[in-house]
């Protein structure tokens, strides 16, 4: 039987966000038995991973490369989830592994729009904004846009891999299904 497991502290504090500190555990277990000349391993896993956002490179995939884009305490994207699996051992000739994984990706920056009259912003993104007493003027009135983490996908799915080897010959195949979700 074997346990691993770990914790990386990372701080980033380059997008302005109200946490600059992430705490990223990871833990793991695997079960090895031996039935006959099979070798059987049952294993699981959890794990949480971040993605400091790349603000530049998305503001330049979209329109209006010239007006200054709005950061609002971004976060970094954040991934996490369990996976299980089992894996069988014939020997050194045949090796299958069959792995369950259900993930999280979360915090994913995406643009959102809000109104913009000239120079004043009459309608700020995110919950806290207050919209304007006064109707804006149509020809005053542009769409402006601002990075926010709000975007979520979870993916869950199969994985199979199969090995197979014969002296100098090696073969190997994998099969996948994800279903995700945003």
């Amino acid at each position: 039987a074997y346990l691993t497991t770990g914790v990386r502290v990372e701080r980033n504090d380059a997008l302005g966000s109200l946490s600059t500190v992430s705490v990223l555990p990871m833990l793991g277990a695997a079960v090895l038995h031996d039935v006959g000349s099979v070798t059987v391993k049952l294993r699981s896993a959890y794990g949480r991973g971040i993605r400091p956002a790349t603000t530049p490179i998305r503001q330049t995939a979209w329109f209006e490369p010239h007006r200054e884009m709005q950061l609002f305490n971004l976060a970094p994207e954040e991934q996490s989830g369990i996976e299980a699996g089992v894996d069988m051992f014939f020997g050194k000739t045949f090796g299958l592994q069959v792995t369950r994984f259900d993930q999280l990706a979360s915090g994913l920056i995406q643009r959102v729009a809000y109104v913009e009259s000239g120079s004043h912003v009459s309608g700020g993104p995110g919950p806290s904004h207050e919209y304007p007493n006064q109707p804006i003027a149509a020809d005053d009135r542009h769409i402006a846009y601002a990075l926010q983490n709000v975007g979520q996908i979870t993916n869950r799915g199969w994985e199979l891999k199969g090995d197979y080897n014969l002296g100098h010959l090696a073969l190997s195949g994998t099969f996948s299904t994800v279903d995700s979700r945003v």
